[in-house]
């Protein structure tokens, strides 16, 4: 089995109460995507650990999740000198070939025999010796090898996959997410979820044609950001009367215990929910140019009839 590293940036520097609390939170939503596989995990500063099988697809997987900076699917071993370089002799034979360039950065936590520049000259005249053809670049090298050395472990890797950053889910409350089946509401969801909150996505059902093919577009949104959190579910109520909105949602809002709404309309076109009384984030007001980004970031690119995902000026519920 191999093991997959989990950055989750600054958190371990908030205080002690704050840290762990943010910490649980991350580990309890790696638990929830990965409650089908057998796994092993543990945490260190500013690291969680997990051993399992599938490291790579499971890194990807964990990657999505709110909190996380990055992860590597990475080889563990020793950090004695010899099994860090078996360990990266064998994982450059399945990525560099003949004439490709490569550089082994490695960097230690704790106090080891030997320096970080040590060990990448080291790994570095194993892997010419062992695979012929490949060359040093240290500048713009194709194949970055990194070797993290924390106490007597030792992780080798090559791939650093982008996370989606933020802070873990429910650490910042509960948001009830007005969906509509257009795509900005979606990107508002996915936004609020980013930043920790537990999203509870709400549609309200018209009971017309128009209203029934919303909803199946709202469905496929939803099961896209459940990616993000396996435990979010669409809720769905319904009503003929435009006027009783307000009421209905004010209603629901306080049953789940939400402590705010959010959409993807502007808040011209939102006027009906200062009827709420509740408040209301407009969290992709004004980010047109970077909405195609993050609607990929989120899973949510391609799933507009059309073919397209862009998010437009203007919608209305």
């Amino acid at each position: 089995m191999k093991t997959v590293i989990v950055r989750y940036g600054e958190l371990f520097l908030k205080s002690g109460p704050v840290s762990r609390n943010f910490e649980n939170a991350l580990i309890g939503s790696i638990r929830l995507c990965l409650e089908k596989r057998k796994y092993a995990i543990r945490r260190e500063r500013g690291r969680i650990f997990i051993e399992c099988r599938g490291a790579d697809a499971v890194a990807k997987k964990i990657a999505r999740l709110p909190g996380v900076t990055s992860t590597s699917p990475a080889i563990a071993t020793s950090a004695e000198t010899g099994e860090m370089i078996r360990a990266a002799v064998q994982l450059a034979r399945g990525v560099l070939r003949h004439g490709k360039s490569f550089a082994v950065r490695a960097r230690r936590h704790g106090k080891h025999p030997f320096t970080s520049m040590e060990i990448n000259a080291k790994i570095g005249a194993a892997i010419l010796k062992k695979i012929d053809g490949v060359r040093v670049n240290l500048a713009s090298p194709e194949v970055e090898i990194h070797v993290e050395i924390r106490g007597d472990r030792a992780f080798v890797y090559t791939d650093i996959i982008p996370g989606t950053g933020g802070l873990p889910l429910g650490t910042q409350g509960r948001i009830v997410a007005l969906m509509t089946g257009d795509m900005q509401d979606a990107l508002a969801a996915y936004l609020m979820m980013k930043r920790g909150a537990v999203v509870i996505p709400l549609f309200v059902h018209s009971g017309t044609g128009n209203s029934n093919e919303a909803l199946r577009k709202v469905r496929k949104q939803v099961k896209a950001l459940r990616a993000i959190d396996p435990c979010l579910r669409l809720h769905v109520i319904q009503t003929q009367k435009q006027g009783d909105l307000p009421d209905l949602v004010k209603s629901f809002a306080r049953a789940n215990e939400a402590m705010a709404l959010v959409t993807g309309m502007t808040p011209q076109k939102a006027e009906w929910l200062r009827g709420t009384d509740l408040l209301t984030l407009y969290p992709v007001f004004g980010l047109e140019d970077e909405a195609d980004a993050l609607l990929k970031r989120a899973g949510l690119a391609g799933l507009s009839d059309n073919g397209g995902s862009r998010v437009t000026r203007g919608a209305q519920i």
